[in-house]
């Protein structure tokens, strides 16, 4: 018997309309899955919110500690900083950057289309505490002050004050007076000049002290009178400080002799850096160079610092910030408080009232950076990067303005603010913790 091979049902399973929808279904695939895939690759994503297609981001984050662990929205990124993603989709990240012994540093950050987000400048902030200095004697301390490693302690016993420089990294300890006085003393530290002056209240004059932080015994002392004024401009680096004595104004430096810049008729003066003398009468401000009389919403009572773009005047608990154009006033803007700092790394000047912190930018501009539930009672600079040490009836915070994150240092409520030594990230402050009262130190 034969056998006859059966062909003719072979393709006829797949039939001609199914070839057909096959082939259709391949070149359909070729042509929208091969350009989601080069889009895919090019950096291109769909964004199921908005129905569009968004180039993807990068994100790029430098900080120190490098052996710091970084997350983002929890997954751990197996790289060593500085770490560079690329190909993010846009949106919201919540990354977190820890290390053991450091307080842990996170917040939301957004990546946006074809844009790279940097985060940087960032120094996670140890997580430690205090250690009181037993190396250094505070009975009768009523008030210290400091810049870097360098403290200065006034004591007092009965009316008998004393003034004290203690180096903190040689231990020395340097006299620079002791004094009767019915009144305490006037201490004032100049960041700029590494100096400081101390002014003790006479009945005909005072006696002015002028302070070099690094060799103390060089200290400058004489007689100004009791109604002399004394200024200092931060800015200035080549001028420690100005007097004014009558209407006379003299500037002092630490390389030229006392010298006489100019007059004032008023006791709202500012002298700036090419020896220019500014006056206010009233609320009106004259420009030394071109005679330009700025008008004032109120009266002036002092002038804190001047440029070309703008001013920076007090008037009872505010500070006035007035932006110039064209010899005249564009716009003046009021902020809460007149406490001032000049913060030289960015160039800013920060002030601030019990409850709120402000920045005043070289151009006039003015940014509210911090608004407090607690009492603010002095603010200072943490490291280059502009992270600012804010002390508070509390205790002492980290604040990162350019984050705007808040790490708490150290809860403490009688203490007071000594220095900061940015180079060893070290700060001091004098008060009671733990139950010990002297001169504490807390790296950071």
């Amino acid at each position: 018997m034969s056998t006859t091979l059966k062909t003719d049902r072979i393709g006829h399973l797949i039939t001609r309309p199914i070839r057909r929808a096959l082939m259709l279904s391949l070149w359909v695939a070729f042509f929208i899955i091969t350009p989601t895939i080069i889009l895919y690759t090019a950096g291109y994503r769909y964004d199921f919110t908005t129905g569009e297609v968004k180039q993807t981001g990068v994100l790029s984050v430098d900080i120190s500690p490098k052996d710091a662990l970084v997350t983002l929205n929890d997954i751990v990124i197996e790289k060593q900083i500085p770490i560079r993603l690329p190909n993010r989709a846009p949106g919201t990240y919540l990354l977190k950057i820890e290390r053991p012994g450091y307080k842990s540093w996170e917040r939301d950050i957004v990546i946006t289309s074809n844009n790279t987000t940097y985060i940087k400048d960032i120094t996670l902030i140890k997580d430690a505490l205090p250690v009181r200095e037993d190396n250094m004697n505070t009975e009768g301390v009523v008030t210290i002050q400091g810049h870097g490693d360098v403290l200065l302690m006034l004591k007092k016993t009965n009316e008998l004050y004393e003034l004290h420089v203690k180096n903190m990294i040689t231990n020395s300890d340097t006299l620079i007076y002791r004094t009767l006085a019915t009144t305490e003393p006037e201490i004032v530290i100049i960041p700029h000049a590494e100096a400081a002056y101390s002014r003790v209240t006479g009945i005909k004059t005072d006696q002015f002290y002028i302070i070099p932080l690094t060799n103390p015994e060089n200290s400058i002392v004489t007689d100004i009178a009791t109604d002399a004024e004394l200024s200092i401009d931060p800015t200035n680096k080549e001028t420690i400080l100005y007097k004014k004595e009558g209407k006379n104004i003299t500037a002092f430096s630490f390389s030229k002799e006392p010298r006489f810049i100019g007059t004032a008729s008023t006791s709202a003066w500012y002298a700036d850096a090419q020896g220019r003398i500014w006056e206010a009468y009233g609320s009106q401000v004259t420009n030394p160079y071109n005679g330009s009389i700025y008008i004032f919403p109120d009266t002036i009572d002092t002038i804190i610092h001047t440029n070309t773009a703008r001013i920076i005047a007090t008037h009872g608990e505010k500070t006035m910030v007035a932006t110039l154009s064209d010899n005249a006033v564009t716009t003046i803007e009021t902020i809460n408080g007149t406490n001032t700092y000049y913060n030289e790394k960015t160039g800013e000047w920060l002030v601030w009232s019990p409850w709120e912190l402000t920045s005043i930018y070289a151009d006039g501009g003015v940014s509210l950076l911090n608004r407090s539930g607690e009492k603010i009672k002095k603010v200072s600079v943490l490291d280059p990067a502009g992270v600012l040490l804010i002390a508070t009836e509390q205790g002492l915070s980290a604040f990162n303005p350019g984050y705007y994150v808040r790490h708490s240092l150290i809860k403490v409520s009688d203490y007071e603010l000594a220095s900061v030594q940015m180079n060893n990230r070290k700060l001091y402050f004098f008060g009671t913790f733990a139950g010990h009262r002297g001169v504490h130190s807390l790296e950071y």
